[in-house]
């Protein structure tokens, strides 16, 4: 998954994220979102700027999955 959940101790994350394909746990995760935009929009505004300097890039996507490959390989 490419959301890295967000933890309000560490200020660390990407976004919002739940385990189990429960509509309760959707629930809670939206909540989540919407209580941290509506209390601390400082907060918020760096989450999204976590979110927006990761890189999705193709070009590091194929660099990872080559790694492996190589790790695997044991080259």
């Amino acid at each position: 998954d490419t959301v890295i959940p967000y933890n309000k101790f560490t200020h660390s994350g990407t976004g919002f994220s739940f385990a189990n394909l429960s509509a309760f746990e959707f629930k809670e995760k939206v909540y989540e979102a919407i209580e941290l935009y509506q209390t601390d929009s400082k907060e918020w505004l760096r989450l999204v700027h976590q979110a927006m300097m990761m890189d999705f890039s193709m070009e590091d996507m194929a660099t990872n999955y080559n790694q492996l490959y190589q790790s695997m390989m044991g080259e």
